[in-house]
């Protein structure tokens, strides 16, 4: 299973129990549709304890852009968050797997063109499950060009709109 997350480059370790929920709702065999199972995830006493069902999971991929060449890997807020849950929430996956996608730029181009060809790339991955973690997607350049990408490829996606603060504002499914 391919799995892709993106969003803001200004989301902080505030914002990384959203992805500790998104990472443990991606490998559920049969995953409730977000909004409910992040609604049961808060309501629900420890629902922690028991963590994510493996079984029907072989092997699992995080679909993951990259930052500038020559940086610590992974891209600044969304993906460098969507990396630590994933790996904090699929240990006991032993076939976890992150894919790079590193802007690489071309002769002549700039790093925001070689960023936005590395998100086009990232979908042509024919990711399995997406989510965007943002506080105002449609209002993004990065972000909104790769949820147009997605929706031109046919591609759903979850858009989890998060305040700066880290709270949960509000979870569809586009």
């Amino acid at each position: 299973m391919k799995v892709l997350v993106f969003g803001s480059r200004s989301l902080t370790w505030k914002h990384l129990h959203v992805f500790e929920d998104i990472a443990w709702h991606a490998v559920l065999a049969n995953p409730w549709p977000l909004p409910e199972f992040i609604r049961w995830i808060h309501l629900s006493p420890a629902p922690s304890e028991g963590g994510p069902d493996y079984s029907e999971v072989e092997s699992i991929t995080l679909l993951n852009g990259d930052g500038p060449p020559g940086k610590q890997r992974g891209a600044i807020g969304a993906d460098k968050i969507a990396v630590l849950a994933c790996m904090e929430k699929w240990h006991r996956q032993a076939t976890r797997r992150i894919r790079w996608f590193p802007p690489e730029p071309r002769e002549g181009e700039t790093w925001a063109q070689a960023a936005g060809r590395r998100n086009r790339e990232m979908v042509e991955a024919k990711p399995d499950r997406v989510y965007c973690v943002h506080t105002d997607l449609d209002n993004s350049a990065g972000s909104s060009m790769t949820a147009n990408l997605l929706k031109s490829a046919g591609i759903p996606f979850w858009y989890v709109r998060v305040s700066p603060a880290g709270a949960i504002l509000s979870v569809e499914e586009r």
